[in-house]
Formats: C-alpha cells, sequence, structure tokens
C-alpha cells in the first residue's frame, strides 16, 4: 500500500525509548498493513539487525519526531514514513525539495528571471549572471530554462562546479557530446571551438548553465572568461549561465575579475516569493500533484508559512511537507495554523538539534 506514514500499536515500549528494526519487522509491518487506517498489533523486540534499518537518532514524545526514515517509540505509538500519497489522492509528492520543472511556478521574480535568460540567450549576449539567495528555486529555474529552449539551442548543465580548471573543460564537453581524443586544455578549447564553429553554421546556438558557481575559483572564472571570447564578428557562438547565490555578485567585483565582470551582458538577481503569491504557490503544487479537492491550507496557514519562510520557496516545501505529514497523523484534509506552527517549530527544533 502507498502510503506516506503508517501507525501502529506497539505493546511494552517505553516512551523515548530507541529501538532498531531489522528486516524481519519491516516484513511483519509490510504484511500487516492493509490500508491507511489500520492498527496493527505487532510484537517488535529489542536487538534487531541494525544493519537492516537505520537506528533512530533522536526520540521524543512528539509523534512527528523521526529522522533517517527511521522509527519512533513513544509510549504506544510508533510511526513509520514511507509515503503518504494515498491519503491525500496525491500522484507524487507535492512539496520535494528537489529540482522539478514540472513544479515551476511562475512567479513575477522568476517569470523576470527567465524573461531575462530567454533574451540573453536568444540574442547571443554572451555570459548571463544569475543570483539568488539559498532555496529561492534558481536550479528549478534553470532546469525549466533548458526544458522550454526550441532544439535549435545545444545545452549543457553543470551542477557541481567544484574541480579544476580543466575538468570543468570536460564536463561541458561531456555535457554537450563532443568527441574528443587528447585531454590537455588546448585540445579540449579547440574541441570546443570547432563544435560551435559548426553549430553556428546549421543556425544552432548553444548555452551552458553553471551552477553554483559561487563556488567558483578566480581560475575556473578566468577560464569562462577565455570561454565567452569564442566568436564572430557579429555574435558570440556561446552563452554562458552563471549561477549562484549572492556571493558570487560579490566575488565578480574583486579587480582581478574585472575583464569578466565587463562582459556580463545580463544581470538578475532572484527574490523570494511574495506575500500573495505564497497561497497560489502552495496550491500551484497540489494542483501539479494530483491532490484530493478536499485538501486545503487554510488562509491563516498560508499566512503562518509565510511568515516562518519569509517566502522562501525551499523552506515553503518542508513546512508544507511535515504539514502535511501532520495533518495525515491527524486524519484532516484541512491544513490550520496550529498543524503549520507545530510543524515548523518540529523543524527548527529538529535543525538547532542537528546542527548543534
Amino acid at each position: 500500500m502507498d502510503i506516506a506514514v503508517a501507525v501502529l500499536v506497539i505493546d511494552d515500549l517505553v516512551q523515548g525509548e530507541i529501538v532498531d528494526a531489522g528486516a524481519e519487522f519491516l516484513g511483519v509491518f509490510a504484511d500487516a498493513l492493509q490500508d491507511p487506517f489500520d492498527l496493527a498489533e505487532i510484537p517488535c523486540q529489542e536487538g534487531g539487525d541494525p544493519a537492516g534499518f537505520p537506528e533512530v537518532k533522536r526520540l521524543e514524545h512528539n509523534s512527528l519526531s523521526f529522522y533517517n526514515h527511521g522509527l519512533i517509540m513513544s509510549k504506544h505509538l510508533c510511526i513509520f514514513k514511507v509515503m503518504y500519497k494515498d491519503f491525500y489522492h496525491f500522484k507524487e509528492h507535492p512539496f520535494n525539495i528537489t529540482s522539478d520543472p514540472e513544479f515551476f511556478f511562475p512567479a513575477l521574480r522568476h517569470e523576470e528571471a527567465f524573461s531575462h535568460l530567454i533574451y540573453g540567450i536568444s540574442s547571443r549576449r554572451g555570459i548571463i549572471v544569475i543570483t539568488g539567495e539559498i532555496g529561492t528555486g534558481k536550479t528549478t529555474l534553470c532546469r525549466t530554462l533548458l526544458n522550454r529552449l526550441d532544439k535549435s539551442v545545444k545545452t549543457a548543465l553543470i551542477l557541481n562546479p567544484d574541480f579544476s580548471d580543466l575538468q570543468l573543460l570536460q564536463m561541458i564537453i561531456n555535457d554537450l557530446g563532443i568527441s574528443y581524443v587528447k585531454k590537455t586544455k588546448l585540445d579540449l578549447i579547440g574541441a570546443i571551438t570547432l563544435f560551435l564553429v559548426e553549430e553556428s553554421g546549421k543556425g544552432n546556438n548553444v548555452a551552458v548553465v553553471i551552477d553554483e558557481c559561487q563556488n567558483l575559483n578566480i581560475r575556473q572564472l578566468e577560464q569562462i572568461r577565455l570561454l565567452s571570447n569564442l566568436e564572430t564578428e557579429k555574435e558570440k557562438l556561446l552563452q554562458i549561465i552563471l549561477v549562484g547565490q549572492p556571493e558570487l555578485s560579490e566575488k565578480l567585483k574583486k579587480p582581478e575579475l574585472r575583464q569578466l565582470t565587463q562582459r556580463v551582458s545580463v544581470n538578475y538577481h532572484i527574490l523570494p516569493l511574495q506575500k500573495e503569491e505564497v497561497g497560489r504557490y502552495i496550491n500551484h503544487r497540489l494542483r501539479i500533484a494530483g491532490a484530493c479537492p478536499e485538501l486545503m491550507f487554510t488562509p491563516r496557514a498560508i499566512d503562518a508559512i509565510y511568515e516562518i519562510s519569509k517566502g522562501t520557496p525551499r523552506v515553503i516545501n518542508v513546512i508544507c511537507d511535515r504539514a502535511l505529514l501532520a495533518g495525515f497523523t491527524r486524519e484532516t484534509f484541512t491544513i490550520d495554523r496550529n498543524l503549520v506552527e507545530e510543524s515548523a517549530k518540529e523543524i527548527l527544533t529538529a535543525s538547532y538539534e542537528y546542527h548543534s
């Protein structure tokens, strides 16, 4: 049964006791579960095979306290997180923190950033810089861009550029599908140049998106500048989109990078969602995930989510996911402010203890 959480009554467990659950217990658990509302009397012994299932690292009486897809044993309650899709009729989880372009929400700032990207690429402006705080949806924006670009635009996406300048070149070449024999920097640049000239001759464009650029060092950024010099008399052969946190903008102000900075033709900073966009954002994701019509976040719940998250999409996702889990354990389709505040408190407490 594909559900998010199953609740089982466990006899003779002491509140807050850590219990390792091995594969044998999980097998019994799966066999006993018939529907999302089943309560099964299942014996559970201590000392199960710890290799069969991760040990719970933190336990509280609060039924929402669990980690590592583990088990929480309170006095008479065991909550096992698998999935909660069936209860709310989701076809997939609505508030995953992965960068899924299917869930892209056209907020004002994100649409503006998208327009800047399309303009910069289509008009062959060379270097484009997109910045934003952690969790504002930069990577989702990039993936959405790549999905929507015309087939005449050949693309590469570099998600983790924490490599040497030579390895960065190799990653770009590999993602573009360019064949090469030797691995010297001169040979790699030669292979890229030949590819760009051929694509330009076919009327095609080439765009490389590099994420997490705040982590690039001076040498890597200088290599990117050199790539941006590949051009004809009339246009840039390679469009380079640098995406990163605000530290990227600070790094580009360094005197040794002034040549690169002068080549930045499009620059946009993504801000969090505005207050009036948060409710639409939540409902958008619920709709894409196929939520049942009875499910709703109340206006006061949405206000609380905005107050806590400050409009940051990733934080909104984490709060909403935990609130839905709390709603499931209470068998309710109405997510109110109390559920949101309880869930947010749980998340903040967990985050504090994890980093302590």
